[in-house]
């Protein structure tokens, strides 16, 4: 567990607060992000992230995968629509 004096957790624009991080063990949740760091593009790596996490659970599935513009566009949208 870790504990840091000021994060902002969902927006750019939110106002900070204290938070607390937790283990993954000790969280209950039915899905884990994963993040990948690669020079290649996305639709070469998805592929081969499915095949590395079949290999480790085939019961798991690659549910979704974005770049991280993708996701921060997706972030930013709300701020932006309200002029933030």
């Amino acid at each position: 567990m870790g504990a840091v004096e000021d994060a902002k957790w969902k927006t750019p624009t939110e106002e900070a607060r204290p938070l607390l991080y937790f283990l993954m063990t000790q969280q209950v949740s039915d899905s884990l992000p994963i993040l990948l760091r690669t020079r290649t593009d996305r639709a070469a790596m998805v592929g081969a992230a499915r095949a590395a996490l079949h290999d480790v659970d085939s019961g798991v599935p690659l549910l979704s995968a974005f770049t991280l513009k993708e996701h921060m566009d997706c972030t930013l949208n709300g701020e932006r629509a309200r002029g933030s």
